[in-house]
């Protein structure tokens, strides 16, 4: 069935100007939209896919069906022509499960080839499988794979992971025999990543009761050839949501790698995880790097982008995080964590855009390709929610220094034409690059689900020019009427599919006030790679004054559509002559030289670094003096307002009217920006000129480097959980396991390199190992510290200090000294860059007590303690810091019984007996005189209840008689 949906195309021709242009962007007055206004609230746009051949398509994912809630999704191949567009709904969406309660949400991912008429993955991730019971609601998931996105009546493929036999059941027992759901929920396909046409990466995050898993599919093949984690379900990653992104990218030129998020991991500050594709490694091997959220609810690793930003040939990651708070509620962030090499990724470098209040920054990511054609690839972040719910995107340029938190464009629906109006959720659909004009330069399409628009917007055209101006002649004096201004510009295209025939600036040059007028201005028509100059007649006023004559020029370009590089401005300076010669031409001499307040410059420390710039003039005078320095991007000129900031370097003005034979120094001031610890020195290259003819001997360009240095002092803390065990020397011990941990800190404003070595003592016994290390890990800032083992046992050279905690007489040492050796894992890792900054390493050993004891028995005669000491050694320039971790074994062997105890204990038992029975005859003890005192006792007891009876009778007849007395009364 075709649906045309009404596609607005909004072309707002304006002149566009340079100076206008805050670096490149893409045109917000050249905006294509398409807009679903046949059926609301469909989430039209939620996903998108940009796909350029003989013609230019947007399949458009609308993964909510407002007129049957139950029912799927809906996808539309958009045809985007210049004058008019129009887009077809694919047959499949809505008849695809149609009684799933709230829908399957076909197209809430997909993804595919850029070119038209290449494949395209869409996948439903709440679809319930046929072979599901009714009222069971199982949401398995499934993908629909095309082989073409332009066919648009073709029956796609369908892919239905979960239903693989060997992946396993709905339900599973976990090693206790406890029931948990296994694919029931798989929810496959909530995100996809294309790898290639025969290759489909699908996160599926309800695996194993929401563990999660990624799957890799062969198109091919019909079936997974990987899965991970294989692993039964541990409580630990239970509800992680591992799988919820996903990607693949080459972190190496010969092998892909997957990448996968769980953000509700690590205590819900989510985890990002790197693995190999080797199927036949463990699990823990498989694992590359591994990096953990510091916000619980931020849920870091929700989206993922890997991109080679600096053009080094490492990939670099970008991890969202679009809940994180910020300074208010849901502002996000984006982690970029800059390669270093195939496993190393500098520190993590967290982007904002302006963090706005629930703008959910980071919650889409698409990298654009290098739109602007500088060498660098440029990445495009989405903050959908962002101006109440409006929505906003941010353009990031790359560079050497990958990204930085300084955006070059946002782009916001605001922008755009007035007629588009009540735009919603814009960016959470976001295309990759694309070239849609065939100008070179990548195009986006942006997507606004709320409101069930979408957006093209295409790049500027991007040229490269060279300017100048001079004047036709040397000085002026007194009487001089008039001269002429001569303005040169040549320039180039970026893009090799451009082939401009012509450009137009607008010139405008304000004058001295002793010209006759103040201002001229003209446009002026250019050809691509052809040197075009015109001059302008300048007329003066008679007043006498030595100073030069100044004029400043600005170039703007009118051709629509283009970004013009280059300087905004030009000055001229025509001397006034004074003191050179004859021929009023001054042949000067000129020599520049630069010099630090610092030999050194130490990162972290110093904030700031003086340069003295000295110009020495031995000829002629020179007239009005310029010098342009050219820094590293490290660096920013403070008060610069006296300079001229062009891209790479600042001109700044030297003397105001003249230097006659001598010297002018002057100090200018830079602040350090940040600084990589990977920059090995600051570059300066200053460069002088002055009007005149200056001798081609002298030295008018320097160049100075200043050394970065790192001071900071490491140290390490070693210690053992437990710190002690009981070692049985006669009877079976459970094995032991003990953790060595090692913290690794630093002092000093240098970050610190991580460059640490654990050495762990090696012993056998009958070739046994008695220490087994069963795992290695470090981690510092979130981030995982890979730690290599050696290939054969080394002999370490430190010296056992003698304040360790053991008593040295009692204590039999198990060190990395030459009786045993250790073997060494080498753990580099990037820097530590705050003092109260750790970097943890943790060694797990299982301890063989009984080949312990076997083998030492014979030693622990004189010496009952065994101390194992493994160690940790941080290299530096001056040779390391070292600590170690001591474990003790307490020998505990029960001693036997001499044989005179067996003999002696009955006679000396028999003689204490006799003793103790005299003592107590001595006393009296068995003499029994107290019947007499009881008979005693019992007598006088009579002798009172009789005479207690007598009393009573005597009360009772006193009572009778007064009782009579008073009846007669």
């Amino acid at each position: 069935m075709n649906l045309k949906l009404r596609c607005g195309l909004f072309f707002a021709y304006l002149s566009f100007q340079s100076s206008q242009v805050n670096g490149y962007s893409f045109n917000v007055e050249d905006v294509i939209v398409i807009s679903n206004d046949f059926v609301k609230n469909t989430y039209f746009s939620y996903s998108l896919l940009l796909q350029v051949g003989d013609g230019v398509s947007l399949i458009v994912g609308a993964p909510k069906n407002v007129a049957n809630p139950d029912a799927g999704g809906d996808v539309y191949n958009c045809a985007i022509k210049e004058d008019s567009s129009f887009c077809t709904q694919y047959p499949f969406g809505r008849s695809l499960n149609s009684t799933v309660p709230n829908g399957n949400f076909l197209a809430m991912s997909m993804d595919g080839d850029s070119h038209q008429h290449g494949p395209v993955v869409i996948c439903a991730p709440r679809t319930r499988s046929p072979d599901t019971k009714p009222m069971s609601y199982f949401t398995r998931g499934y993908c629909l794979y095309m082989k073409n996105s332009s066919l648009i009546y073709e029956n796609p493929a369908v892919i239905a992971p979960t239903n693989a036999i060997s992946l396993g059941a709905d339900l599973s027992r976990d090693l206790a025999g406890k029931l948990y759901y296994n694919l029931a929920f798989a929810m496959a396909g909530f995100d996809v990543f294309f790898a290639s046409p025969e290759r489909i990466i699908l996160g599926s995050p309800g695996v194993k009761k929401f563990s999660g898993a990624i799957m890799s599919y062969s198109v091919y093949e019909n079936k997974i050839i990987g899965l991970f984690p294989k692993r039964a379900m541990r409580s630990s990653d239970e509800d992680t949501y591992f799988g919820y992104s996903t990607i693949m990218a080459h972190f190496i030129p010969q092998e892909a790698w997957y990448v996968a998020g769980a953000p509700r991991a690590n205590d819900l500050k989510g985890k990002v995880t790197i693995f190999s594709q080797d199927i036949n490694a463990s699990e823990e091997s498989r694992v590359v790097a591994s990096f953990e959220g510091e916000e619980p609810g931020a849920y870091f690793g929700s989206t993922l982008l890997a991109v080679d930003v600096s053009n080094d040939q490492i990939v670099d990651l970008l991890i969202g995080a679009p809940t994180a708070a910020g300074k208010t509620w849901d502002e996000g962030s984006v982690y970029f964590y800059k390669g270093t090499s195939a496993k190393s990724f500098l520190r993590g470098r967290k982007l904002t855009g302006l963090a706005k209040i629930g703008g959910r920054f980071g919650s889409a990511m698409a990298a654009v390709g290098d739109f602007d054609l500088d060498g660098f690839n440029d990445v495009a972040i989405a903050a959908p929610y962002e101006d109440d719910g409006a929505g906003a995107v941010y353009i990031y340029r790359g560079s050497t220094e990958g990204l930085t938190n300084h955006f070059s464009q946002r782009i916001s629906p605001s922008d755009f034409h007035m007629d588009v109006v009540n735009v919603k959720g814009f960016g959470m659909g976001l295309s990759k690059g694309n070239d849609i004009d065939r100008n070179g330069h990548n195009d986006i399409a942006i997507g606004a689900y709320k409101s069930d628009q979408a957006f093209i917007l295409k790049s500027f055209s991007i040229i490269d020019y060279q300017a100048q101006l001079y004047p036709d002649i040397a000085s002026i004096s007194n009487e001089t009427d008039s001269f002429k201004l001569n303005f040169c510009i040549l320039y180039t295209e970026r893009s090799a599919q451009i082939n401009r025939n012509q450009m137009e600036f607008q010139i405008v040059i304000d004058l001295d006030y002793r010209s006759v007028v103040d201002t001229v201005s003209r446009t002026v028509t250019a050809s691509s790679k052809v040197r075009t100059c015109t001059e302008f007649h300048v007329e003066l006023k008679k007043i006498m004054n030595i100073s030069p004559f100044t004029s400043v020029l600005s170039i703007e370009t009118s051709t629509k559509g283009v970004i013009a590089h280059g300087e905004k401005t030009l000055n001229s300076i025509v001397p006034y002559s004074h003191g050179c010669g004859d021929d009023n031409i001054c042949n000067t001499f000129l020599t520049l030289q630069l010099k630090a307040s610092s030999n050194t410059l130490v990162l972290g420390l110093n904030k700031e670094i003086s340069l003295d710039v000295k110009v020495q003039n031995d000829g002629e005078p020179a007239y009005q003096c310029s010098v342009k320095l050219h820094g590293s991007d490290e660096l920013l000129l403070r008060n610069a307002k006296d300079c001229t900031k062009n891209d790479d370097h600042y001109t700044c003005p030297f003397n105001e009217y003249m230097m006659l034979v001598g010297s002018i120094q002057k100090t200018f001031i830079f602040d350090v920006l940040e600084i990589t610890p990977d920059v090995a020195h600051l570059d300066f290259k200053g460069e002088v000129a002055c009007l005149g003819v200056n001798d081609p001997t002298s030295k008018t360009e320097t160049e100075l480097q200043i050394p970065i240095v790192l001071h900071s002092v490491p140290y390490i803390i070693g210690k053992s959980v437990p710190e002690s065990a009981e070692l049985s020397l006669k009877s079976h011990s459970e094995n032991v396991e003990v953790l060595h941990q090692f913290s690794l800190e630093k002092h000093g404003p240098s970050p610190l390199r991580i460059d640490v070595d654990l050495f762990i003592p090696v012993d056998q016994y009958n070739g046994i190992n008695i220490f087994n290390v069963t795992s290695i890990h470090g981690a510092t800032d979130n981030i995982g510290i890979d730690c290599m083992p050696s290939a054969a046992k080394e002999i370490l050279t430190l010296q056992v200090p003698q304040d360790l905690p053991i008593a040295v007489n009692r204590t039999f040492l198990i060190s990395c000294g030459s009786d045993y050796g250790c073997i060494r894992y080498s753990c580099k890792g990037e820097f530590l860059y705050q003092t109260a900054e750790l970097a943890i390493f943790e060694i797990r050993t299982l301890v063989d007590m009984d080949s312990l004891a076997l083998k030492y028995k014979s030693f622990l005669t004189k010496k009952d303690i065994i101390a194992y000491v493994p160690v940790a050694h941080q290299a530096t320039e001056s040779g390391g810091v070292a600590a170690w971790g001591v474990f003790l074994f307490f020998a505990h062997s029960p001693a036997p019984v001499p044989l005179w105890v067996f003999l002696l204990g009955p006679i000396i038992a028999s003689l204490l007996l006799v003793l103790i029975s005299f003592g107590l005859y001595k006393c009296h003890f068995f003499e029994r005189n107290y019947k007499a005192k009881l008979e005693q006792e019992k007598e006088q007891q009579t002798l009172i209840v009789s005479d207690s009876d007598t009393q009573s009778q005597s009360i009772d007849d006193d009572i009778v008689l007064r009782n009579n007395d008073f009846a007669n009364m």
